[in-house]
């Protein structure tokens, strides 16, 4: 009978293997530990605004000099240059803020960490603070992740395509029920990298020009491009720029060689979910903002939750005020 075979006991055989992700330990209480007071939750802030060279907000000159509010026990910044105090949190989304940093960051965990999102509702009653405060947190935070989504760019095998969400329009009985834009709901436009990130943009009508333009800036690669697409019209002229391959959904979902879309529609139906079951309603002027929430919550449903946090604030260049929020024009749902 031959003998059982012997582990290796060489320590690094293992070392190259990366930890399966339901073995990290990625649970609130962790996460908790990492945030206990309020200067911890500054200091992460502020050094990672400071590893991304953070000039003076008044000269830009990199250079300062530190000190500490007495009163609030803040600390801030003086330029070596213009000689003018500043803090890291100016020119962001946090400037002017009242709120503890550590409920912004516990904001951000649970907005990232939701898998379709979450109520202002409910996060008004984890973070203790009002609805409406916690609103405006949440399209501050959508904000952020905006900003990464149009950081990005495509290449290799993308695919496209475009769905409509929301209370479709009343029809009188005995006609016929309206499609497309015809139905008055919102509409997105969205990309996806396969095994990769996704891009998602309101849609104001559905021809040519409009698409081509929205495909044509985020392709960093035209040549090494394979675009799968629906039998859409306004796809019609991308076989010129690009590689392209078309699935006619009316005959079958896909063909031989990988021509499908069966990834973003994966992913639309994920987005609707989460609007039925979360958010019930979107409003038209705020559309962008929703579209950038659920592109950051599958770009990176793989990632550490810790990272996700950062990544975000690395992310809060510039304001966002209730008047901008309020007298935000409404996004035109239709091209008539």
């Amino acid at each position: 009978m031959q003998s059982p075979k012997k582990r290796s006991k060489n320590p690094n055989a293992r070392k190259n293997l990366i930890k399966p992700a339901h073995k990290i330990d990625n649970s609130i209480f962790t996460f908790l530990e990492r945030i206990p007071d309020e200067k911890t939750c500054r200091d992460w802030f502020e050094n990672i605004r400071l590893q991304l060279n953070i000039g003076c907000p008044y000269c830009g000159h990199e250079k300062f000099t530190t000190f500490t509010v007495k009163k609030t026990g803040i600390k801030k910044y003086n330029c070596c240059k213009c000689r003018k105090p500043y803090a890291l949190t100016q020119g962001t989304v946090f400037e002017n803020t009242k709120l503890p940093f550590r409920k912004w960051i516990m904001a951000m965990y649970l907005h990232a960490n939701s898998s379709k999102g979450i109520s202002s509702y409910e996060m008004a009653r984890l973070l203790g603070v009002t609805q409406k405060t916690a609103w405006m947190m949440m399209h501050k935070i959508r904000k952020m992740y905006k900003s990464y989504m149009y950081s990005l760019s495509f290449s290799g095998t993308v695919e496209v395509d475009e769905t409509y969400t929301g209370d479709r329009t009343p029809v009188e009985e005995g006609k016929k029920r309206p499609s497309g834009f015809a139905t008055q709901q919102a509409s997105f436009f969205g990309m996806i990298q396969r095994d990769g990130e996704i891009f998602v943009q309101p849609l104001s009508d559905t021809k040519s020009e409009t698409l081509e333009k929205i495909i044509d800036s985020l392709i960093s690669d035209p040549s090494n491009t394979n675009i799968m697409s629906d039998q859409l019209a306004g796809y019609d002229n991308l076989h010129k720029k690009y590689k392209h391959g078309r699935v006619i959904h009316r005959k079958e979902w896909a063909k031989p060689g990988g021509i499908h879309t069966n990834n973003i529609e994966a992913f639309w139906s994920y987005t609707k979910r989460s609007i039925k079951g979360v958010y019930h309603k979107l409003s038209a002027k705020h559309l962008d903002l929703y579209g950038a929430e659920f592109s950051y919550l599958c770009s990176k449903r793989n990632s550490q939750s810790e990272d996700r946090v950062s990544d975000i604030m690395r992310l809060c260049i510039g304001q966002l005020t209730w008047k901008d929020l309020k007298e935000k024009l409404p996004i035109k749902l239709n091209s008539k």
